[in-house]
């Protein structure tokens, strides 16, 4: 185990199908690691404004893969079953140690 300060941080938007900004969206970076999927504090989250705007920050550097629904069981991302059906949706992230990373994320309707 490397510990190191210097984490990286994401920022970005969510929109719907029509582009309109998704406010109380469930953003996720889930880790591509299975070691690190196995671990909740890996996985790292936030939750989009009325704007559709999110921050996270103090991720740990590595591969992620970056989701947004619009409505989510809280920890329902750490089943890869439930993750399956979606796993097109995601965003392939590389976190670099301090790097300053902008997404741009469509909202994966109902939970599913």
């Amino acid at each position: 185990i490397t510990v190191s300060g210097k984490a990286g941080t994401a920022t970005g938007t969510v929109t719907d199908t029509g582009d309109k900004p998704v406010g109380g969206a469930t953003v996720v970076l889930i880790p591509k690691s299975e070691k690190r999927r196995a671990g909740s504090q890996f996985y790292k989250t936030a939750t989009t404004d009325q704007k559709g705007l999110f921050t996270i920050k103090s991720i740990d550097p590595g591969d992620y893969k970056a989701y947004a629904w619009e409505d989510v069981e809280t920890q329902a991302w750490m089943d890869p079953e439930f993750v399956k059906p979606v796993e097109s949706k995601g965003i392939a992230v590389t976190v670099d140690p301090s790097g300053q990373h902008q997404l741009q994320l469509k909202a994966i309707p109902g939970g599913t």
